[in-house]
């Protein structure tokens, strides 16, 4: 009969491939969750630059106004 030695290390034995699979999926998530905050912070600058765009846009309606009542177009 198995004492309780044997049937824990016959449980460790047969646990260690789901615990090798779950650690690489442990390591994949970390990899995806990094790769998030990558696009996030991506995110953020793609939206600062069109802010930029914006602002720029703006100056140069401006401009063109000025340009037309100057010049009486």
């Amino acid at each position: 009969m198995m004492d309780e030695k044997n049937l824990l290390d016959l449980f460790q034995i047969a646990l260690q491939p789901i615990n090798e699979r779950l650690s690489g999926i442990e390591k994949r998530l970390g990899t995806l969750e990094h790769g998030q905050q990558e696009i996030e912070k991506r995110l953020g600058t793609l939206e600062h630059g069109q802010q930029e765009i914006e602002k720029r846009l703006g100056t140069l309606e401006h401009g063109q106004r000025e340009i037309k009542n100057t010049f009486n177009l």
